[in-house]
C-alpha cells in the first residue's frame, strides 16, 4: 500500500483579489515551537505552474496576505500553519516566507506605563483584540515602554520572567507550553514509508 502526498495552500480573498488556492508545491518548511516568539513557514513553488500562466504573480500575492497551509495523504488534509506572508522572493523558483499571528504584533507599536501591573493585565493591555491565556499572574511592578512593538514587549517579558509567549491560532499564550494541544489528534507524516510524490503539473487543479 502506498500513500499519495497532498497539499493545499489557501490565500483568503482580500481587497485586491478573490480567494487563491494552490495544490502544487515544490517544498514546504515549517518551524514551530513554544520557545519561538514567531512560528514560520517557507513555501517554494514549482518553476512551472499552470495556474499562473499569463498572470502577474506580483498582482496576486503580497506581504501581509493571509495564508493557510494544509498537508496530508490521499486527500486527507490537516492544517499545519496559519499566518501571513512576510516576504516573497521573486526569483525562480518563487519562495514565499510566512509568519504566524505574531506578524501583526511585530508591526503594532504601543506606549505603555504603569506603576504596578500584573502579567495578565499587561498582556491584555498591549495585545488588545486578542484572547490571552496564561496560568501565571506575577506582579511585575512598575513598567514603562515607549514606542515599542508588542512583539518587543513580549520578548522583554520573556527576559524578565523566563515565560515564553506564542500564538496558537489567534490566541496568545504565555508560559503554558502547549498545554492546550495535549489532547489533539497527532498526524504523522513519514516521507520514507511507501509514499509516492505527486507530479506538479499533473495534479494542479
Amino acid at each position: 500500500m502506498s500513500y499519495m502526498m497532498c497539499s493545499r495552500i489557501t490565500f483568503p480573498a482580500n481587497k485586491r483579489r478573490e480567494e487563491l488556492v494552490i495544490y502544487t508545491i515544490s517544498s514546504i518548511h515549517i518551524e514551530s515551537s513554544w520557545k519561538m516568539l514567531t512560528d514560520s513557514a517557507e513555501i517554494v513553488l514549482p518553476r512551472r505552474i499552470k495556474y499562473f500562466a499569463g498572470k502577474d504573480l506580483k498582482e496576486l500575492l503580497s506581504a501581509g496576505d493571509q495564508v493557510k497551509i494544509e498537508l496530508g495523504y490521499d486527500s486527507n488534509l490537516y492544517t499545519e500553519f496559519e499566518g501571513y506572508i512576510s516576504l516573497i522572493g521573486w526569483g525562480v523558483p518563487v519562495t514565499i516566507r510566512c509568519e504566524d499571528e505574531m506578524y501583526n504584533l511585530k508591526r503594532k507599536t504601543v506606549s505603555y506605563s504603569a506603576k504596578n501591573v500584573t502579567l495578565k493585565k499587561l498582556l491584555a493591555d498591549v495585545a488588545k483584540g486578542y484572547e490571552v491565556k496564561t496560568n501565571y499572574d506575577a506582579e511585575l511592578g512598575a513598567v514603562r515602554y515607549s514606542s515599542r512593538t508588542v512583539a518587543e514587549i513580549l520578548n522583554d517579558i520573556r527576559k524578565k520572567t523566563n515565560l515564553h509567549c506564542y500564538f496558537i491560532g489567534k490566541v496568545l499564550y504565555c508560559g503554558n507550553v502547549y498545554s492546550e494541544k495535549v489532547d489533539t489528534e497527532k498526524v504523522k507524516i513519514v516521507l520514507e514509508k511507501k509514499c509516492r510524490q505527486s507530479e506538479p503539473e499533473r495534479n494542479q487543479r
